[in-house]
């Protein structure tokens, strides 16, 4: 083979560009980063034309709004994702709910709880 052919376990060993961070480590510096960009405030800032609109992207914006103690926002992605017909998953729930307790929207809450169970 080609020595810049690699197997699975020395592609999981390598640090590329540079990185020497792990990937959850690397997640939690760009999460970090993010909450302190005062320039994130909406959908649109978050998915500029680089970054792929997706759930997971959808679920980063609303833990950056969470993390932040912006909930009303958070909540306003969740309801964003459904109307761009993004599926919802278990982060997001976790997040929305979590978002809605800390707004002492206890109905709400609750109503996200049955909706998660109902979706599997």
């Amino acid at each position: 083979d080609p020595p810049w052919i690699f197997t699975k376990q020395e592609l999981k060993e390598k640090s590329w560009m540079g990185r020497k961070l792990n990937q959850k480590e690397y997640a939690e510096k760009r999460m970090s980063k993010a909450v302190t960009n005062a320039d994130i405030d909406s959908w649109d800032t978050w998915f500029h034309d680089r970054r792929k609109v997706s759930t997971r992207g959808a679920n980063d914006l609303m833990r950056v709004f969470s993390l932040r103690g912006e909930h009303e926002k958070a909540l306003e992605v969740f309801d964003e994702m459904r109307e761009r017909g993004l599926e919802h998953d278990a982060f997001s729930y976790n997040i929305a709910i979590a978002s809605a307790t800390n707004l002492e929207q206890y109905s709400t809450s609750q109503k996200l709880f049955r909706e998660m169970g109902e979706a599997g």
